[in-house]
């Protein structure tokens, strides 16, 4: 053993000052993890809906939810009814009703879960990465990046968006499993793994491409013997054809997409791929409402130049695990690109997190983690990108603190949506906005039914009946709605034309037999005219419908029946 000499230096290479201060990181990873993910999202525990799905599963579904024996149903019909349904996602459905016996309709409690489905993501990843790279800190780093990447942040503050957490845990566990088991033979590992890609399979199709990139990882990383796989495709085989089976019984009447249509889908789609990338890289053109002809691709090019860059420098721009990440990632996103744009039309960022590990296990792959860069200086890059990120995410919670946040942020995020400015109109309290968000509504898409409806009750309020009757006559070119005849009949009562009043609440009542409040407005209006046998006769019809015969219904029936005696 060479000593040193009293007076000689000590070289400053062989100093690691950031590693002896973070020691307590590396001897605590999975503590540190999760208190740095509760730090960023725990006050969305304060958070309320946004009235994008979230409420319409829980608030307008609590009929449904409240019974816990409908966890069972809930494996035989679509996500958003009992037919004609695209979405199959049975275990969302009976997650919510467990949680609804808890919570109820409060949504403190749901997005406490989506804090705790988050914090478990993040030790899976943390321990798959540790056998995918065998390098302990490498793996925690990249946990912490995904622990608080911005990218991510709509998975977790919007509940609707659990779903792909649920995914991610159950395909990172069933890994972690299969590599155990290609290692071990272990007979308890291949029957868990089999458990979870059922459960994976349950929650979203996209658990059907779970089989294939694991065979990737297992014959192109780990290079495993291809007996031992045998065992696991034959599970996976076996999940699959009851997991189809149960699909195809309760989607049965929805409408299949033909392979030409999902070809062209894909095609007009494909720059999603590259808009995905570049908000995983460089997360600075985040949108919580992305159409893919309104998002730029720049950024995208930008971060693969860049990581193209630092995979040539690392010498692994083709290595194996390179590889295995661009697999993964492009295979969990390619779902994106042919779900048909009537169906949903968005690229929402809360489906990159799964595929975001495919991008995370390239960046291990770069110079920067490779043994060419000082690991402190690692360990400082990656903490000042964790700190980045972390605010980033933190200030973009305030988002989906409510619907008028929500959709006010839609709305500068999505200018030319037609969807997001209608939606905005209902949390919007000032008539002047509201008003000008439906003109541009029209302006982007003068087909669009119910704007001039909605444009035609404003000018009603400002009893401006010959502007909205001018927006009821565009709104009936449109479509044949109980409402605008309604409202078109107060406009003529208003106007006092009382001819035009009887003929729009007759049609009314022709296309809603049941609508109450016409009827009211009849009996009312024939009396007004003198023609009480006729209140009489409406009065009776709506007893013979079952009817609330109201107290006002009750006196104008005896003033009618009073005015026929004399």
């Amino acid at each position: 053993m060479k000593l040193l000499k009293s007076n000689q230096k000590i070289s400053k290479s062989n100093v690691s000052p950031y590693s002896e201060k973070f020691q307590f990181v590396f001897r605590y990873p999975v503590l540190c993890l999760v208190l740095l993910a509760s730090l960023v999202y725990l006050k969305t525990i304060n958070s309320g809906f946004i009235h994008f799905d979230d409420s319409l599963f829980i608030e307008e579904s609590r009929i449904f939810n409240q019974d816990p024996g409908n966890v069972v149903p809930a494996f035989t019909r679509g996500l958003f009814g009992n037919s004609d349904n695209t979405y199959y996602r049975p275990l969302f459905l009976a997650d919510i009703i467990l949680e609804y016996q808890l919570f109820g309709t409060k949504p403190a409690g749901y997005h406490f879960t989506n804090l705790l489905f988050h914090l478990a993501s993040v030790i899976l990843l943390y321990f798959f990465l540790r056998k995918l790279l065998s390098d302990d800190k490498s793996a925690l780093l990249l946990s912490a990046l995904f622990a608080v990447h911005p990218v991510l942040s709509q998975g977790i503050a919007w509940i609707a968006g659990r779903n792909d957490m649920l995914l991610f845990i159950f395909c990172i566990s069933g890994m972690i499993l299969s590599l155990d088991y290609a290692s071990s033979g272990n007979v308890r590992f291949l029957v868990f793994q089999f458990l979870l890609f059922l459960l994976a399979l349950f929650t979203k199709e996209t658990a059907v491409l779970i089989p294939v990139i694991t065979i990737a990882l297992l014959f192109l990383v780990r290079k495993t013997e291809w007996k031992r796989t045998v065992p696991l495709v034959i599970s996976w085989a076996i999940a699959i054809a009851g997991w189809y089976l149960l699909r195809s019984h309760a989607l049965a009447g929805r409408t299949n997409t033909s392979f030409s249509e999902s070809i062209s889908t894909a095609i007009g789609r494909a720059p999603a791929f590259v808009q995905y990338f570049g908000k995983a890289f460089l997360p600075v053109n985040l949108n919580v409402f992305p159409y893919v002809n309104e998002t730029t691709v720049v950024w995208g090019i930008l971060a693969i130049i860049i990581v193209g860059l630092l995979l040539i420098l690392s010498g692994n721009i083709l290595s194996r695990l390179t590889l295995f990440g661009l697999a993964w990632f492009l295979l969990f996103i390619a779902p994106v690109l042919i779900v048909p744009p009537n169906v949903n039309d968005n690229t929402f960022e809360h489906r990159i997190y799964l595929p975001i590990v495919g991008l995370l296990i390239i960046l291990g792959q770069t110079v920067l983690f490779s043994g060419k860069i000082r690991a402190d200086h690692r360990l400082l890059i990656c903490g000042i990108l964790v700190l980045i990120f972390g605010i980033t995410s933190f200030s973009r919670l305030g988002y989906f603190k409510d619907p008028q946040h929500f959709w006010t942020r839609a709305e500068k995020d999505s200018p030319r949506s037609d969807y997001v400015k209608t939606e905005l109109v209902k949390y919007t309290p000032d008539i002047n906005e509201q008003e000008r968000l439906l003109l541009e509504v029209l302006a982007l898409k003068p087909q669009k039914p119910f704007t001039n409806l909605m444009l035609a009750n404003i000018a009603v309020d400002r009893q401006e009946y010959d502007k909205a009757e001018n927006y009821l006559r565009a709104e009936m070119q449109l479509s044949e709605n109980p409402q605008t005849f309604f409202l078109m009949a107060q406009v003529f009562y208003a106007k006092n034309e009382i001819d035009s009043v009887f003929s729009y609440t007759v049609k009314v009542i022709g296309i809603d037999p049941e609508n109450f409040a016409a009827y009211n407005n009849l009996a009312h209006l024939y009396h007004q005219v003198g023609q009480d046998n006729n209140t009489i006769q409406i009065i009776q019809v709506m007893r013979r419908k079952g009817m609330n015969i109201t107290e006002d219904l009750l006196n104008l029936e005896n003033e009618s029946s009073s005015g026929q005696g004399k």
